[in-house]
């Protein structure tokens, strides 16, 4: 049963981890269009907003990830 519990921390960190990346990817891209569109304002909301909620994801998917760490 601790297996499975341990097995289940990884995967929740997985998609933790994968939706981080998509945050990163989604917002750094509207970022650089709004860069490339002359709109700086919208540049940095998004950048903030990407990185942001990156680093957040992120560290949650590495608590995650040492909570469900297998071994002995």
């Amino acid at each position: 049963m601790k297996f499975l519990y341990k097995l289940s921390r990884q995967i929740t960190a997985k998609i933790y981890a994968g939706i981080s990346m998509v945050f990163l990817v989604v917002y750094t891209s509207l970022g650089v269009y709004c860069k490339l569109n002359d709109n700086d304002q919208w540049t940095g909301i998004f950048l903030a907003l990407g990185f942001g909620l990156f680093a957040i994801f992120f560290f949650i998917a590495s608590n995650e990830m040492r909570k469900g760490k297998m071994g002995p």
